[in-house]
């Protein structure tokens, strides 16, 4: 649920560039020199990994090590996401 919830969050995060430095952001993460951390990092490793290893997991395989791995993974995603999001950062001048 937390994950779903994730992925709402960061597509309303793309959705909702109001400004021009929100989607001079937005681009540098989506498709500029970020976008590996974020296509690969967070949506790959962080939000699908483990929605499917938590999707073995309630199918009806018991590991406690693959619900390790989905944590271990989802941490991941969450520590990249926060990294593209402050390197994302546009600096607009109030002049």
């Amino acid at each position: 649920m937390l994950i779903l919830f994730e992925i709402s969050l960061l597509l309303g995060l793309i959705w909702s560039g109001q400004s021009q430095a929100t989607r001079e952001s937005i681009e540098l993460f989506t498709s500029g020199p970020l976008r590996f951390y974020f296509w690969i990092g967070v949506l790959g490793l962080g939000l699908v990994v483990p929605l499917v290893v938590l999707g073995i997991v309630s199918i009806g395989v018991n590991i406690a090590s693959l619900l390790l791995i989905e944590g271990v993974f989802h941490l991941l995603g969450v520590y990249l996401l926060r990294y593209i999001i402050f390197k994302s950062g546009v600096y607009v001048s109030a002049v």
